[in-house]
């Protein structure tokens, strides 16, 4: 199942001034991708980086870290559903693995996850939000597909984000939320945050082509978390 209701993640990278703005903006997504290496994948005993199979930028989970405290109980909660669904008895908890970021034309063929640690049974993915077209999640299990859709053009707000995710998302660009009573008021000082957010990147960050900003723009597909699901006896 997905979830769509996590709240702001303000996820920090090593190698970036300011954490993840919600949705990802274009300079953000360049960014990773600069310091991010190759994602290869397992196939017995070898680990290959072969972009016909799979064509993504990771960054190690232990160069990220989760900056806002309501983050960790909102996962927990979405963990503790999965392993209900799912009847696993012992407890469970999840370790965040990588950051992935798939461009245009990126890709992961169809495969199932190897084991990252001692009793792993599956993978959670956490998908943030920005503009891009396709990255769809497809999941398969003994003759049922279930496909998880992520796209979003960029006008206006991500599908996922709520009210109370916009309203952070403003109030981290220092502006005023007090005065926001319609979700259209909050919509339009939104889109207005991303802007002041992904400028601030921008400054940060020193000279940028601005042209590549915006070709990424339109090229940026996903950026996922993807955190080992394991039985917390097992090990």
């Amino acid at each position: 199942g997905h979830d769509s209701q996590l709240p702001a993640p303000r996820l920090r990278v090593d190698g970036l001034d300011a954490p993840l703005a919600v949705p990802v903006p274009a300079s953000q997504a360049a960014a990773l991708v600069s310091i991010a290496e190759r994602a290869a994948f397992g196939r017995g005993e070898a680990t290959i980086v072969d972009e016909t199979v799979r064509k993504a930028m990771k960054i190690p989970g232990a160069r990220c870290r989760f900056d806002n405290a309501a983050w960790a109980p909102a996962l927990e909660r979405l963990v503790q559903k999965a392993r209900r669904a799912l009847g696993v008895v012992p407890r469970v908890r999840a370790e965040l693995h990588d950051l992935l970021v798939y461009e245009a034309g990126g890709h992961f063929s169809p495969h199932r996850d190897s084991e990252k640690q001692p009793g792993m049974f599956g993978t959670l993915v956490v998908t943030l939000p920005s503009a891009h077209t396709g990255g769809a999640l497809e999941v398969r299990h003994e003759g049922e597909t279930v496909r998880f859709e992520s796209a979003y053009g960029g006008d206006g707000p991500a599908p996922s984000l709520s009210i109370k995710q916009m309203k952070q998302t403003i109030s981290e660009a220092g502006l005023a939320v007090a005065d926001l009573l319609e979700k259209q008021d909050v919509v339009a000082r939104f889109a207005q945050a991303k802007e002041r957010l992904a400028e601030a990147e921008r400054r940060r960050a020193g000279p940028f082509d601005e042209a590549a900003a915006t070709r990424e723009a339109k090229k940026l597909k996903v950026v996922e978390l993807r955190a080992a699901l394991e039985a917390a006896g097992a090990d």
